[in-house]
């Protein structure tokens, strides 16, 4: 249990407000201001600096703040693990965002828990900064992300690579070309990702370097929705933008032919992350060997079979 002092400290941080924090904590404007008190007294430092009515963290500050953080999620950690102990299962929390929920995962989580009895999970669907928030709150354990995050607060396990492609189903015009120009590209109904998801920020870097921008597409639909964005491909002239690993299915069975734009390509990484030091650290290594091993053994499977 994280000391009431620290909880003041932590929320004064993220409010900047006495008066709002101890609303948040159900508690007086004098205890907040006696918490942080004794933090400084107990620690001989200074806390915060104030400046035009405004007050921002010291150098010691931020380093009580990241320590802090850790101790609160290891204690959310500590409570699930104890309330696990006894218990025949284990549980594990996990964050995904959409398109990692509808790429790969969706082909290894049955298989994965059926081959893991013993352990239960909870999986959230959430967008990505909510996903690094929920880690470093402890609220979860486990993520599997495919945009940049920092390396300093986070471990890291690759999973797979997956390639980035462009998708039309099989009664589109270009389903006989097969491989276009930017140009070409530009006149077509596209559908992207919103910016910030990690297919869109893959293309906008490509077109980055051949001095291209998103706005130079004449029809672009932005959609946050993979299952989406996928059945208007399937059933409209739209040209999709999809990881290789979404549409692996529909490849195979010819609904939606890939498109190769001259000069667009490369792949991206999924990557398991947690937090570091995570008490579960060895379980949540397991699962991630287990579950790159059980993706590669399915697409064998489904790709040597008649």
């Amino acid at each position: 249990m994280i000391d009431v002092k620290f909880l003041s400290f932590l929320s004064l941080c993220e409010t900047r407000n006495y008066t709002k924090t101890a609303e948040l904590l159900f508690i007086t404007q004098p205890s907040v201001t006696n918490h942080i008190k004794l933090i400084e007294k107990t620690y001989n430092i200074k806390l915060f600096t104030s400046k035009n009515k405004d007050f921002q963290l010291t150098p010691q500050g931020e380093l009580l703040y990241k320590y802090v953080l850790q101790l609160k999620a290891m204690d959310a950690q500590f409570e699930r693990l104890l309330s696990a102990c006894g218990k025949q299962k284990f549980h594990v929390t996990m964050g995904v965002t959409k398109n990692i929920n509808h790429s790969f995962l969706k082909y290894i989580l049955g298989k994965w828990s059926t081959d893991n009895p013993n352990i239960s999970y909870c999986l959230n669907v959430k967008e990505y900064d909510d996903i690094l928030t929920d880690l470093t709150s402890g609220f979860i354990d486990l993520a599997i992300v495919d945009n940049k995050y920092s390396k300093r607060n986070f471990q890291v396990i690759p999973l797979i690579s997956s390639k980035i492609i462009f998708g039309v189903n099989k009664k589109h015009p270009l389903a006989k070309i097969k491989q276009i120009t930017f140009e070409q590209l530009q006149q077509e109904r596209l559908i992207l990702d919103i910016k910030g998801t990690g297919k869109r920020d893959f293309l906008d870097s490509q077109l980055k370097l051949h001095n291209r921008n998103i706005k130079d597409i004449v029809d672009l639909t932005e959609i946050n929705c993979p299952y989406t964005t996928l059945n208007l491909v399937l059933n409209n002239p739209y040209v999709g933008l999809f990881y290789e690993c979404e549409i692996e299915d529909e490849i195979k069975r010819g609904k939606i032919i890939p498109i190769e734009i001259n000069g667009i390509n490369g792949k991206v990484d999924f990557n398991l992350i947690y937090i570091k030091n995570h008490l579960s650290a060895k379980l949540i290594d397991d699962i991630a060997k287990e579950m790159t091993k059980i993706y590669f053994e399915i697409n064998y499977l489904k790709y040597t079979s008649s």
